[in-house]
């Protein structure tokens, strides 16, 4: 038993040749051809029938270069397939690392901001304390200031 594709090579004939015989000798084949999903297998009987059939009236011939052609099309659709996947590969990974520059760079601007702030906030009560103390550096001392000291007034507490 052989496949269509099979026979056609042995007798270096196209399979539409072996095709094209299959469907005309339809009737003197019935039960001799096999069919399993999409290919279709000869037993012995149709082999036999076909082959006095096709080596005198058939003038196409089987070109096994075109073969070798396609071999090497699909070897290096496999090797472009390939490339194509690392492409996509090292695409996804500089993704990925532009993402997490982003994500560093906008917590390092919030960090500055949140610094900015505090700085500001540090400045603010840096003047806050500066003007309480020249406040109380331009009162005057009162007799009990003078003999004890400058008493601290409410809220200068730290």
């Amino acid at each position: 038993m052989k496949g269509v594709s099979e026979f056609a090579k042995e007798k270096r004939v196209s399979t539409a040749a072996v095709s094209n015989h299959l469907k005309r000798y339809q009737k003197e084949l019935k039960g001799h051809i096999i069919q399993q999903g999409r290919r279709k297998f000869l037993d012995d009987f149709a082999i036999e029938f076909l082959s006095g059939k096709i080596s005198g009236s058939q003038i196409i011939i089987y070109d096994s270069a075109k073969d070798e052609e396609i071999q090497q099309l699909q070897t290096e659709n496999k090797q472009l397939h390939q490339q194509l996947i690392q492409v996509q590969q090292d695409f996804l990974q500089s993704q990925e690392k532009t993402h997490a520059l982003e994500m560093e760079k906008l917590q390092i601007e919030g960090d500055k901001r949140q610094e900015e702030t505090a700085r500001g906030q540090a400045e603010s009560a840096k003047e806050q304390a500066e003007k309480k103390l020249r406040q109380l550096q331009a009162r005057r001392l009162t007799f009990k200031e003078r003999f004890f000291g400058r008493l601290e007034e409410p809220g200068m507490e730290e």
